[in-house]
C-alpha cells in the first residue's frame, strides 16, 4: 500500500517532521531536573511525585478525544494548536514560584498539550510511512525523539548549575517556538475521505483482546521509565553525584545506535520475537540504576536501559496500529499514548511513595520486577505460538 506522499520513506515531510519533534523533544526532556527545582521550592518526595504525575495525567484525560479530533480537523491542525498551547504552558514555568494551586495549573496545561503533540507526531509518521516499512519508519523517527534525551539532560543540568532554573525555562520556551515554527512547513496528509469515525474508537481500542499484551507490556515499559525520569536525579544527587545526565547520554546514544543500524531487525525477523530481548535488557539497566556506585555503573545503566527503549517504543507502537486504517489510526495512537501516559501518570505517585518509605534502591527494584514480568510473558507466549 502506498504512503499518502508516494512510496517512498525518507522524503522532506518526514525530515520536517523530525526536525519539529526533535525541538520539542530538546524543550520536554530539559525537565528531566526539575524534581530538582521542586525540592528547591520545598517540595516532600511524595509532592514531587504528586505534580510529576499531573501533566501525565491531563495527557490521558484529553486522549479520548483525539483520534475523532485527528479525523476531522486534520494532523497539521492540531500540531500548530497543540504546539501554541505547549508554549503557553512553558512560558508559565517563569512565574510559577511556589508549589500551590498555580504550579498544578500550569503542570495541567502542559499536560494537554504535550499529550496532544506526541500523539499526533507519530500518527502523521505512520501515515506516511509505507505499511511494510512501518516499523522502520517509526524506529527512525523515533530518533528525533531519542536525540533530546542524551542532549537536553546535560544542557538542563548546565544551564541550571550556571544561571539557574529561570535560564533552562527560557531555553525550553525557544526549542518549544522553534517546533511550532516548522510545522508550518508540513503539508496535511491527503488522506481521502475522512470522518471521526464511530465515538466508541477510542474505547473500543481496550477490549480488543489481540491487543491486549501490547496495552500491558506498554503500561509496564513506561511505568520503568518514569521510575528515572522522576527519580534519578535525586537518588543521583543523595549518593554524590553532581550530575545524572551521563545516564541518558549513553541511553540515547544506545538507542540511536540500534535504531540506525538495526532499524529493519524487527520488521524482518518479526516485532514479537525482540520484545523478550529488549524488556530483559531495560530489566537489567534498572537493577543497576538501584546498585548504582560508579559513574561507570550510571553508564552502564544507560546503556542497557537505552538498548531497550531503542527498540520498544517503535515495536509496541507498530503493534497498536495493526489493522487500522487511515481513519481508525489516529484512535489507535491515541489509546496507545494514553496508556503509555497513565503509567506515567501512576508511577511518580507509586514510586514516590516507595522511595519515601523503602528508598531509591528498592523503588527501582520493584520497576524492574515489572519488566522482567513483562519479558517473561513475552517468552513464554512465543514458546506457546512456536508450538501450537
Amino acid at each position: 500500500m502506498p504512503t499518502v506522499f508516494g512510496e517512498r520513506l525518507y522524503t522532506r515531510h518526514f525530515w520536517t517532521a523530525s526536525a519539529s519533534h526533535f525541538l520539542l523533544g530538546m524543550g520536554f526532556w530539559m525537565f528531566v531536573v526539575f524534581p530538582l527545582h521542586l525540592a528547591d521550592l520545598g517540595a516532600s518526595t511524595m509532592r514531587i511525585g504528586v505534580l510529576l504525575a499531573l501533566e501525565p495525567t491531563a495527557a490521558v484525560l484529553v486522549r479520548p478525544g483525539l483520534g475523532g479530533l485527528l479525523a476531522r480537523r486534520g494532523r497539521r491542525w492540531i500540531l500548530r494548536a497543540g504546539g501554541g498551547l505547549n508554549i503557553v504552558a512553558v512560558a508559565l514555568y517563569l512565574v510559577a514560584d511556589d508549589i500551590g494551586a498555580g504550579l498544578a495549573a500550569v503542570r495541567i496545561l502542559h499536560g494537554i498539550g504535550i499529550g496532544a503533540l506526541f500523539t499526533t507526531f507519530f500518527t502523521y509518521a505512520a501515515d506516511i510511512s509505507p505499511v511494510t516499512r512501518r516499523t522502520e519508519g517509526l524506529a527512525v523517527f523515533g530518533i528525533s525523539g531519542i536525540l533530546p534525551t542524551a542532549l537536553a539532560p546535560p544542557l538542563g543540568e548546565e544551564l541550571v548549575l550556571r544561571f539557574g532554573f529561570t535560564a533552562m525555562f527560557s531555553a525550553a520556551v525557544a526549542f518549544s517556538v522553534a517546533s511550532l515554527v516548522f510545522t508550518w512547513w508540513l503539508e496535511e496528509p491527503d488522506l481521502g475521505e475522512m470522518s471521526a469515525g464511530p465515538t466508541h474508537g477510542f474505547w473500543r481500542m481496550a477490549t480488543e483482546r489481540r491487543h491486549a499484551g501490547v496495552w500491558a507490556t506498554a503500561f509496564l515499559f513506561s511505568l520503568a521509565m518514569s521510575s528515572y525520569l522522576g527519580f534519578l536525579e535525586p537518588h543521583a544527587h543523595a549518593l554524590g553525584f553532581e550530575r545524572a545526565g551521563l545516564f541518558f547520554t549513553c541511553y540515547s546514544l544506545a538507542a540511536v545506535t540500534l535504531r540506525f543500524f538495526g532499524r529493519t531487525l524487527p520488521d524482518r525477523i518479526g516485532p514479537r520475537r525482540m520484545l523478550a530481548p529488549a524488556l530483559a535488557s531495560l530489566a537489567a539497566g534498572l537493577y543497576l540504576v538501584a546498585r548504582l556506585d560508579s559513574l561507570g555503573t550510571l553508564g552502564a545503566a544507560g546503556l542497557l536501559c537505552g538498548m531497550g527503549h531503542g527498540y520498544l517504543f517503535p515495536i509496541l507502537s507498530g503493534m497498536a496500529i495493526e489493522g487500522t486504517d487511515r481513519t481508525t489510526r489516529g484512535a489507535a495512537m491515541s489509546f496507545f499514548t494514553a496508556v503509555f501516559d497513565l503509567a506515567q501518570m501512576v508511577g511518580p505517585l507509586l514510586f514516590g511513595f516507595v522511595a519515601g518509605a523503602a528508598g531509591y534502591p528498592a523503588m527501582f527494584l520493584l520497576a524492574m520486577a515489572g519488566v522482567a514480568a513483562a519479558a517473561a510473558g513475552w517468552v513464554a507466549t512465543n514458546v506457546a505460538e512456536a508450538w501450537a
